[in-house]
């Protein structure tokens, strides 16, 4: 009897068509029980391009979409997508948006765990075996292997690569190291190696067919610095599950922090009618004709060309529907600027090109 698998997907605003594509990719290829993309701090357009999809039925039916209304970073993304599947498959795994890592080559790292051979399998594009068909910018590929370099000599598990966007494991062994995972961002997958490799699991690395994608959201120096800290972190960690004395003593002179786990940020799913659980939308948020670009363009366009007509019969309208279609928007993270600008010009009898609300300059 086969497994049951979710695979999780985290985004941040990423290229919809390129995710519909790698969706129904891993859907030919795999045909998991279950995939769970997590939206992080998506536009208006993004988020309603997602509700039209699951609505008219271009996404297939094992899709999920739990969006966020902040960016909360890799490793709590897929924390969160992890702890929605645990109890519902036997077999977790999960691929970055952009599809760097074809799903063939994601469903040989699966195979490895369904069939027995480890408990952790994870992608690698710098194995001798593995196939790379377009190569990530100079400085983060050397960056890149300079800082893998760094992690073969730190930590227990040697491999060649720690950061490929593909991972598979158990259900069980994500039960028994999700309680020491304390990295939100990029430095979740090493975290994960080294509390593993620490709790004994096997862990085997899987070339890959890797074909690079622009745009990455990472940027090579500071992200640099950052993993650097997260790797010393997750060493002491390990080294805390294993019992060295020293990391004890150390971990007991400072202040307690709770785990990833016990700090995720509440999601809205959004479910096959294109609703999110708990939330009802009215019935115009939705409608193109009242859509974000077309509001702010007409409100830009007012303000650009400086109309000497009473704000009575042209402003007041007009902000009445950016503030209806903003107040339609469960998540309001991005236009809070807007709208507190907007209230400060209303009260104040100012708009913010030097007109007052009568026409008339200062």
């Amino acid at each position: 009897m086969s497994e049951s698998l979710g695979i999780v997907i985290p985004a941040f605003r990423p290229s919809l068509e390129r995710l519909q594509s790698y969706v129904e990719a891993l859907v030919a290829e795999i045909n998991p029980d279950h995939i769970r993309i997590e939206l992080d701090d998506p536009t208006p357009i993004t988020r309603q391009s997602c509700i039209e999809a699951l609505e008219e039925g271009l996404l297939p039916d094992c899709v999920t979409v739990a969006t966020v209304s902040e960016r909360r970073g890799k490793g709590a993304a897929l924390t969160a997508g992890f702890e929605a599947l645990c109890e519902a498959v036997d077999v977790l795994a999960f691929a970055d948006a952009d599809g760097s890592t074809p799903a063939s080559s994601v469903n040989d790292i699966i195979d490895r765990v369904r069939t027995g051979e480890t408990h952790i399998a994870t992608g690698s594009r710098r194995h001798p075996e593995a196939t790379v068909a377009t190569h990530q910018t100079f400085a983060r590929r050397h960056l890149g292997d300079i800082f893998a370099w760094t992690v073969r000599r730190v930590l227990d598990t040697e491999l060649f690569d720690y950061q490929c966007g593909a991972k598979a494991f158990s259900a069980e062994v994500w039960q028994q190291i999700r309680p020491y995972l304390y990295e939100a961002g990029f430095a979740w997958d090493i975290e994960v190696i080294a509390v593993a490799a620490a709790f004994e699991y096997t862990i085997q690395e899987v070339p890959v067919h890797w074909d690079d994608r622009p745009g990455s959201t990472v940027s090579p120096i500071r992200t640099s610095m950052r993993l650097a800290r997260a790797l010393v972190a997750a060493h002491h960690r390990a080294n805390i599950i294993r019992e060295r004395r020293l990391d004890r003593l150390l971990a007991m002179t400072r202040p307690t922090r709770p785990a990833l786990v016990d700090r995720l940020t509440p999601t809205e799913v959004i479910d096959r009618r294109g609703t999110p659980d708990g939330v009802e939308v009215p019935w115009w948020a939705g409608r193109r004709w009242l859509s974000w670009h077309l509001v702010s363009g007409l409100a830009n366009l007012h303000l650009s060309v400086r109309w000497e007509l009473s704000s009575i019969w042209v402003s007041q309208p007009l902000w009445f529907l950016c503030l209806i279609h903003w107040a339609s928007l469960p998540n309001l993270s991005a236009q809070r600027s807007q709208l507190l600008w907007c209230l400060l010009w209303t009260s104040a009898g100012r708009s913010p090109t030097g007109v007052n609300r009568d026409g008339w300059r200062r």
